[in-house]
């Protein structure tokens, strides 16, 4: 296996970690959920923190099936992987424009995700089978 797409496993392993964590918080402590986003917990707001959660968890699961799609070195991997780096560079950028115009202070969390996305991407388009 070539390095580029070792170290392409081990970002993205990395990378699903990050959400799976977020939904583990989601669960566990939602104010601190909410907190992340900077977002004032509310009486009412429940339904929306489980929401979160599962779409959080929903995102670690195919981050890590796109690892073990990478391992056994199936193509899909490659094509998951490419699709993982567009969609979080598209997040950030989606991120860091509403909470300029909202005025919230997150765009470190934006930028973070531009650049997992970046290098998701550079990895991927540069790693061949």
């Amino acid at each position: 296996m070539k390095l580029t797409k070792q170290i392409l496993i081990i970002v993205i392993f990395l990378a699903g970690l990050m959400p799976l964590y977020s939904g583990y918080l989601a669960f566990s402590d939602p104010n601190k959920a909410l907190e992340m986003f900077h977002i004032a917990p509310m009486p009412g707001m429940e339904m929306i923190v489980v929401l979160l959660g599962i779409c959080f968890l929903s995102y670690a699961i195919i981050y890590l099936f796109t690892c073990y799609l990478l391992f056994k070195r199936r193509h899909a991997g490659l094509s998951l992987a490419i699709i993982l780096g567009l969609v979080s560079i598209m997040s950030g950028l989606i991120m860091y424009i509403k909470y300029k115009q909202l005025n919230i202070e997150g765009s470190s969390l934006a930028f973070t995700d531009m650049a997992k996305g970046a290098l998701i991407l550079l990895l991927a388009m540069t790693t061949k089978d």
